[in-house]
């Protein structure tokens, strides 16, 4: 009976590895185009998306309160 069980628990054991490694592989995409975002809008000044990017998506208080010092606009505070 064992000898049943164990391939499928081995397959289901590696199912999840890889669910977690797709996971993170998906995890660090999705912030690097948060990246991208934040970028553009500074290049094209919207600074107040930007510093939205930096709050609610990269979590970055420290580089929101930066940026907004650097830019001194009412929006961005």
């Amino acid at each position: 009976m064992m000898h049943q069980i164990l391939p499928t628990l081995l397959f289901r054991v590696r199912l999840v590895y890889h669910f977690f490694d797709i996971f993170h592989y998906c995890k660090q995409n999705i912030f690097q185009l948060y990246e991208e975002a934040f970028a553009i809008f500074k290049k094209f000044e919207v600074n107040s998306s930007a510093v939205q990017v930096l709050i609610d998506n990269v979590q970055n208080l420290d580089r929101a309160y930066e940026f907004a010092e650097r830019c001194n606009e009412p929006a961005v505070w």
